[in-house]
């Protein structure tokens, strides 16, 4: 369990957008200029558990000051009941400094724990849920226009 933490932990980053290079996943290329400065993308690989939650947390002390924090969460097939409760503290944490967070990509098996919980939806509403960064995108331009 420890080597597959410190794994996700050296494939898990975050990036502004205006910072994004080689990181960036491919619908990540074409951003609209006018969230590049707003967005910090967040992607996510590998569960979400006990033995990653600590580097997930520290993680998240990395974002930037930014309106929106997006959470690319293709690649968790799974979270434990530490990484709910991580995932639930990092998301209250995000919006006591006023940052909207959406996700997008989420697997059944995270999505039903979540709003078993009720992280989904107590503090992610089903409005910021996305099959795909583009819809998400969209969201936020239009939310950013508001």
């Amino acid at each position: 369990m420890k080597k597959m933490g410190a794994i996700n932990d050296e494939r898990t980053h975050g990036k502004h957008l205006e910072d994004i290079t080689d990181e960036a996943w491919p619908d990540e290329a074409t951003l609209p200029a006018e969230l590049k400065k707003q967005v910090y993308i967040k992607h996510i690989y590998g569960p979400l558990f006990f033995g990653f939650t600590h580097e997930f947390q520290n993680r998240l002390l990395e974002i930037p000051d930014v309106k929106y924090v997006i959470f690319r969460m293709k690649e968790v097939p799974y979270i434990d009941q530490t990484g709910l409760y991580t995932l639930e503290e990092s998301l209250r944490s995000l919006e006591k400094k006023g940052i909207a967070v959406f996700i997008t990509e989420l697997q059944s098996q995270p999505h039903d724990l979540m709003t078993r919980i009720d992280i989904i939806p107590g503090l992610i509403t089903e409005d910021r849920l996305f099959q795909n960064l583009n819809d998400c995108l969209n969201f936020a331009s239009q939310h950013a226009k508001e």
